[in-house]
């Protein structure tokens, strides 16, 4: 599995830094926007991974590779889904 980010829709929400701190840190020097400590997690760090990526609130996390093991909610093309919010009307 390789991670990149779209710095340009990052919030700094922080989800990702605590949910997966090896991988991700929200410096405040940088205002606790995303940077990424490793693009390729080791196969033991793909779930805390792929949880940022599926809790991270703009999208700024993608996935790709991985093969055995990936998030069957990932799309081909390594954007997370994220599940839709159960109090809306439909």
């Amino acid at each position: 599995m390789e991670v990149s980010l779209n710095y340009d829709t990052c919030i700094a929400s922080g989800n990702c830094g605590y949910i997966a701190p090896d991988i991700f840190q929200n410096l405040e020097e940088h205002e606790g926007f995303v940077s990424l400590r490793k693009e390729q997690p080791s196969k033991s760090e793909w779930p805390a991974v792929q949880r940022a990526g599926r809790l991270c609130p703009s999208g700024t996390i993608f996935l790709t590779g991985g093969g055995e093991g990936q998030d069957e909610e990932e799309e081909p093309d390594g954007k997370v889904e994220r599940p839709r919010s159960r109090g809306s009307a439909s």
